[in-house]
């Protein structure tokens, strides 16, 4: 599982806040920007990690490698890492 606590994931999260439907999952993700991953309950998190879950792929699901949050938009486009595309494209694209 993804660790909020990571710099990363701030990042992340404000890029995918505006794709985002849910009134309460917007207000604790802001929330969060503001304040940090101390600054919300354990019930916010579950909300939160709820709300954001179609955004979130923790592990390539070809080779089990562990997804960034910089490469996270790539990967959820591609359902595949990095390093599985490039072989893909290697081996397979003309």
């Amino acid at each position: 599982m993804y660790n909020i606590y990571d710099e990363d994931f701030s990042a992340y999260l404000e890029i995918i806040i505006s794709n985002l439907d849910d009134t309460k999952v917007v207000g604790i993700a802001k929330q969060f920007l503001d304040n940090g991953a101390r600054g919300i309950s354990e019930k916010q998190e579950f909300i939160l990690r709820k709300g954001i879950s179609e955004y979130i792929l923790d592990e390539c699901p070809n080779c089990g490698e562990t997804i960034s949050f910089a490469d996270m938009p790539f990967a959820l486009d591609n359902n595949l890492c990095n390093t599985c595309q490039r072989d893909w494209d290697k081996n397979y694209i003309d």
